[in-house]
C-alpha cells in the first residue's frame, strides 16, 4: 500500500473511531487490492463508491481517474483528474496523467480525421499523429507484473485491448502503411514490446504495431476457466 494511500487511511481513522463508517477503511483497502491486482472493473466500482463518500479525497480521485483511463473511459478520467486538481492544484502526477489522457483523445480524433479525410480535403493529420505517437512512445506503460503462479502446462499470455479506434500499422509510427483499422476494445495477442509500441495480432490474423498508450495490457492465464 502506498504512503499516500496510508495517509488517506489515517485521515479516516477519526471517523471510524466515532462509529460513523466502521467499514470505510476496509472499503479503501479492498479498492486498493483490486487496483494493485489490475482488476479494473472491480477497481472502478469500488473507487466510484469511495468517491461518492469522499468527493474531495485526492488519492481516491487519482486512482479513480487512473482506473477509468485504463478502461478507455477517457472523458470520465479527465473529469476525475480535473476535480482532483481543484482540490490540490500542485498534484503533479495528476497533471501528467491528465495530459496523457488528452493526448489519447487527440489521437483517437486524428485517427477518425485520417479515415474520413482519405478521399477529401488534405489535412496535416499524419504529421500530427506521428508527433503524438513519438511523444507517447518515449514514455511506455509499465509492463504487467510477472505471474507468481507455479509453472504449469499453459503459460500466461500477454494480451491487449484497444482503448479506442486505432490504426494497426506495418511498423512503428505513421510513416508505415496501415494493415487495418481496429475498433475500440478489440482483443489482441501481444507478440513483442519495443520502443513504446506493441507488435500485436488480431483474431483475423492481421499482425502489426500500435503505440502502447493506446492499449490496455493484461495477462491472460489460459489455465483459468
Amino acid at each position: 500500500m502506498t504512503k499516500r494511500l496510508l495517509c488517506a487511511l489515517l485521515l479516516l481513522l477519526p471517523i471510524v473511531a466515532h462509529g460513523e463508517d466502521n467499514d470505510l477503511v476496509d472499503q479503501v483497502e479492498q479498492a486498493a487490492q483490486a487496483y494493485n491486482a489490475g482488476h479494473w472493473e472491480d477497481s472502478l466500482q469500488r473507487y466510484n463508491q469511495l468517491a461518492e463518500r469522499m468527493p474531495s479525497n485526492v488519492e481516491i480521485l487519482f486512482r479513480l481517474g487512473n482506473t477509468q483511463a485504463r478502461l478507455g473511459r477517457l472523458d470520465e478520467a479527465v473529469a476525475s483528474y480535473q476535480t482532483l486538481l481543484t482540490h490540490q492544484p500542485d498534484f503533479a502526477k495528476a497533471w501528467h496523467n491528465l495530459a496523457v489522457v488528452r493526448v489519447r483523445q487527440a489521437m483517437a480524433a486524428l485517427t477518425e480525421a485520417e479515415r474520413f479525410g482519405a478521399s477529401g480535403e488534405k489535412l496535416p493529420t499524419p504529421h500530427l499523429l506521428q508527433s503524438l505517437e513519438i511523444a507517447l512512445g518515449d514514455t511506455p506503460q509499465p509492463e504487467p507484473k510477472p505471474s507468481t503462479c507455479p509453472p504449469g502446462p499453459a503459460a500466461p499470455t500477454l494480451i491487449a485491448h484497444t482503448l479506442g479506434r486505432v490504426n494497426l500499422r506495418e511498423g512503428r509510427g505513421v510513416s508505415h502503411g496501415k494493415v487495418a483499422t481496429l475498433d475500440a476494445d478489440t482483443p489482441l495477442e501481444v507478440l513483442k514490446l519495443e520502443e513504446g509500441h506493441a507488435e500485436v495480432r488480431d483474431r483475423e490474423g492481421h499482425t502489426g504495431w500500435i503505440p502502447l498508450p493506446l492499449l490496455r495490457l493484461e495477462i491472460e492465464n489460459r489455465s483459468e476457466h
